[in-house]
Formats: structure tokens, C-alpha cells, sequence
């Protein structure tokens, strides 16, 4: 009877711990509108992440900057908890790791087919470099590819030194750079960009086109120079204090729905990136397609450059991923 009564306890204390146990709250920070691809794409990794739980991990996405204005304040933030997951882009990453920004070099890979070859070789060592940084690397997305976009036209180097350039406020060491190679660099924040234009305080930007497109840049950068200068990688980021808090037997499922939703944003970026370059070009964008000597001049003064310093100790990329992206390019691009 004794032994009747204790066992009723033990399934009594299990039963309660189980009813009242409480969600894995989550909140979640991104600095794209809602209304965009990612913003939607986030929505129903929420919905989907809450169905295959039942319930017990919820993500409450805040989109727009809503919590942080750029990728260096929401890094602080997921650091003390104040937030637990966000998105990140190549500069934010770089924050992590610059092991990750190396990914985005300029003129290095060259297209989102050399950037899958180098990801199956090498993401998940990537990912490794991201949890002994303290967090977790939930999924990448590849959001677009960067050109220059100006007040005046742009075709080589030379035109884009006579201007202005934006650069970003968290990112010195890429600011030093291309100061070095002769460029006006003014750090800005995210979303400062159009009032820094507006104001003249800049006079170019390097960005994707849809975000140019999205935050209306376009109306005063009115040219675009057609030279994709370099990826831009997306990472969905979650500091490991929550990821530990998530039960096991949910966190396959929830990386893979989290990687579905992913690979679905990214076969969409690209035509997302094209119908904004169509949407800019009917409403006054001018596009200039630089020859090919002037592509030669792009790719040696900034790619060339960017390889020559990297075993610089004050180099935004880190060399020995470097020269595993490196050797990975030239294997893939021999078979082609």
C-alpha cells in the first residue's frame, strides 16, 4: 500500500512538472520589414516551430529593427539574453566570427553555384566556429548579391572615389580598407541610409537592390553600376542558453523546418533582387554595364587587394578559411 501511494506521487509530481512547465519563449530580432520575403519567411518558421512542438517552443519574430536599429546592438543584445535568436547578415556575422565574412568577400565567389559548392565543403565547420562563439547556427540563406548604387554614374573605380560611399558603422576594418584603395568612407548605420543621402552626407551606397529598392534609395542613388560585387549571407542565429532549454526530442525537427523555410527564401532572393532592379528601372534607375577592362579594374584593385591583405592581423577576413574557399574555387571551377 505504502509503495502504491509513493508510486502515485512520483506519476503525480511528473504529470504537474509536465502540465506546468512553460514554453521555451523566444524572442526573435530582425531588421527586415514584415512585409518582405524574409519577413514572411520568418512568420511561418514561428507558426511551423509552435505546431511541431506543440506548443512549447514560441518564437515572437520583431520585424523592422524593432528591437535594435543595427546587427552590432542586437548582438549585444542576444549576448545578455535580452533577446534569445535573430537574423544576421554577412556584417552582423562578421561580428560572430570574421571566419564567416569571408564568405562574403568581394570579387572572390562569383556566384550562388560556386556558393553552394563551397558551403557542402565547408559550412559545417562554419558552424562549429559559430557555437564556440557562444551560440547556435540555426540556418544560412542567401539573400542577394551587393552592387554600387550612386548619385552620379558609375563604370570603374575612379567614378565611385569622386563620391561619397556609405559604409558600415559596426564594420571598420572593411571601412579601412577601402579607404586604403583611395574611397571617401562614411560609416552608417543600417537605417540611416536614406537620410544620409537626403542630407549629403553620402553619395553612394553598396547594397542588394531589394533593400534598395525597399527603402526607397533609389529615388536619390539614382544609378547602379550592373557588377555583382559580392554575396551577401544571411544566418539565423540563437545564443546556446536557449537552444539548451529546447527540449532534444524537437530540435531535429525544428532545424529542418527552419532549413526548409531557408532554401525556399533563397530560390526566391534572386528573383526577388531581379523584379526590384525591374520596379527600380521603371521608376528612373539608370543601369551601366561596365566593359570588360573596367570589370578587370573592379576585380584587381578589390579583389586583388583583398587577397593580398589577408594575412593582415588587422584583415576583416580570416586566412585560413580564405585559402579553403580558395583552394575549394578552384576545384569546382576546373570541372565546370
Amino acid at each position: 500500500m505504502k509503495k502504491k501511494i509513493l508510486l502515485n506521487i512520483f506519476i503525480f509530481l511528473l504529470t504537474a512538472g509536465s502540465i506546468l512547465a512553460a514554453p521555451v519563449q523566444i524572442k526573435f530580432a530582425s531588421l527586415a520589414p514584415e512585409n518582405t520575403a524574409w519577413g514572411k519567411a520568418l512568420n511561418k518558421m514561428a507558426k511551423e516551430w509552435s505546431d511541431a512542438s506543440g506548443g512549447e517552443v514560441k518564437l515572437t519574430i520583431y520585424h523592422n529593427g524593432m528591437l535594435g536599429s543595427d546587427e552590432s546592438e542586437i548582438l549585444k543584445k542576444l549576448r545578455t539574453n535580452s533577446i534569445q535568436a535573430a537574423v544576421f547578415t554577412s556584417v552582423g556575422l562578421n561580428n560572430i566570427s570574421k571566419k564567416l565574412f569571408t564568405l562574403s568577400c568581394p570579387f572572390f565567389i562569383n556566384d550562388d553555384a560556386e556558393m553552394d559548392y563551397v558551403l557542402a565543403n565547408l559550412g559545417g565547420d562554419l558552424e562549429d566556429t559559430v557555437e564556440k562563439s557562444g551560440y547556435k547556427l540555426i540556418a544560412w540563406s542567401k539573400i542577394g548579391w551587393i552592387r554600387f548604387f550612386a548619385r552620379q554614374p558609375v563604370s570603374a573605380p575612379a567614378d565611385l572615389k569622386k563620391q561619397k560611399l556609405a559604409g558600415p558603422d559596426d564594420t571598420p576594418e572593411l571601412s579601412n580598407l577601402f579607404k586604403s584603395l583611395g574611397y571617401t568612407v562614411i560609416p552608417i548605420s543600417y537605417n540611416d541610409v536614406l537620410m544620409a543621402l537626403t542630407s549629403n552626407k553620402i553619395d553612394s551606397v553598396a547594397q542588394i537592390p531589394a533593400f534598395v529598392a525597399s527603402m526607397q534609395i533609389f529615388g536619390i542613388a539614382k544609378n547602379m553600376l550592373s557588377l555583382d560585387i559580392a554575396p551577401v549571407m544571411g544566418g539565423i542565429i540563437m545564443n546556446q542558453v536557449t537552444w539548451r532549454r529546447i527540449p532534444d526530442k524537437y530540435k531535429p525537427r525544428l532545424l529542418e523546418i527552419a532549413k526548409k523555410i531557408a532554401l525556399e527564401n533563397d530560390k526566391g532572393a534572386q528573383s526577388i533582387n531581379n523584379e526590384a532592379i525591374s520596379v527600380m528601372a521603371r521608376n528612373g534607375l539608370s543601369s551601366t554595364s561596365p566593359t570588360p577592362a573596367q570589370q578587370k579594374l573592379w576585380r584587381d584593385e578589390i579583389g586583388g587587394t583583398m587577397s593580398s591583405l589577408v594575412d593582415n592581423k588587422n584583415s576583416v577576413l580570416d586566412p585560413e578559411i580564405y585559402r579553403r574557399i580558395e583552394a575549394l574555387l578552384k576545384t569546382y571551377r576546373s570541372g565546370r
